[in-house]
């Protein structure tokens, strides 16, 4: 367990919170590998989990096949999945294995009850989430 919770410290949003709750969130959580072109979830699937990538490489992308568009290649301990575990929205977009893939998964009611208890994992969330916006507003503009 300190393992995870060792993995999760070095993720950006998670890093403002204590050691107590990151060990909550590491004993909460399940390590799972995915094999080379596994899907992990799919574009408007309704979410109860996020991924942490842990090892090897992932793309998050929009539509299927010949239609496909990476939109990202997450690196290592970036959380993948969280901002429709906050809105109850369906994804946004889908998310695969590249590579043989290891994540960790974080179920949904213990990631909210974190942030709704923690004032700088929620501040961190949202700017995660306005980072993510504006990086996607730049991609749509260069694709323009």
């Amino acid at each position: 367990m300190d393992l995870e919770a060792e993995v999760l410290a070095q993720v950006q949003l998670f890093r403002a919170m204590d050691r107590s709750q990151l060990k909550l969130l590491a004993f909460s959580s399940t390590r799972v590998n995915f094999e080379r072109g596994e899907q992990i979830f799919d574009q408007e699937v309704q979410a109860f989990l996020a991924y942490v990538v842990i090892e090897e490489e992932s793309k998050v992308y929009l539509g299927e096949g010949e239609h496909e568009t990476v939109i990202d290649r997450p690196e290592v301990n970036v959380i993948i999945g969280e901002m429709s575990l906050l809105t109850d929205n369906p994804r946004s977009a889908s998310f695969g294995a590249v590579s043989k893939l290891t994540v960790l998964r974080a179920k949904k009611d213990v990631f909210l009850d974190l942030v709704q208890h923690n004032s700088n994992l929620a501040l961190e969330l949202s700017r995660a989430m306005s980072d993510r916006i504006i990086n996607m507003m730049h991609q749509i503009e260069e694709a323009a």
